[in-house]
């Protein structure tokens, strides 16, 4: 499954799957908000896609930017980047590209194991009915 997911992300058609899942994801949110509001005579809202993406941006924002802090800490702490020779991957020992790649797969694993955990704490409550 994961070889798979970085294979297409490879040729960029994982990303548009990504995209596109995501965008699914909205519009079921969305239609069942709706369907809910209706079966139990609320108000309806006037833009609940504008709400569902603004608590995405929310999230994501955010996390952009603290990604991209973490995974320069994480490579610079593995010896990739510098001044001299050390900022090209084909220039370095192959003792500190070992430990890069080790730091990146590090960095993803652990990306994913946490993020999984936090969806699982946040989904766990809500039932598919």
């Amino acid at each position: 499954g994961i070889f798979m997911m970085f294979w297409l992300f490879s040729f960029n058609i994982g990303f548009i799957f990504f995209l596109n899942f995501f965008n699914m994801v909205m519009a079921n949110l969305v239609y069942e908000q709706r369907a809910y509001r209706i079966s139990n005579n609320l108000i309806e809202l006037t833009s609940m896609t504008s709400m569902y993406w603004a608590i995405h941006a929310c999230f994501a924002k955010p996390f952009n930017g603290v990604g991209t802090i973490i995974g320069t800490y994480v490579i610079e702490t593995a010896g990739y980047g510098g001044d001299n020779d050390e900022s090209d991957f084909k220039n370095l020992s192959s003792q500190t590209k070992g430990k890069v790649q080790y730091a990146l797969f590090q960095l993803t694993t652990w990306f994913m194991f946490i993020t999984s955990i936090i969806q699982y704490i946040f989904f766990r409550n809500y039932d598919l009915e």
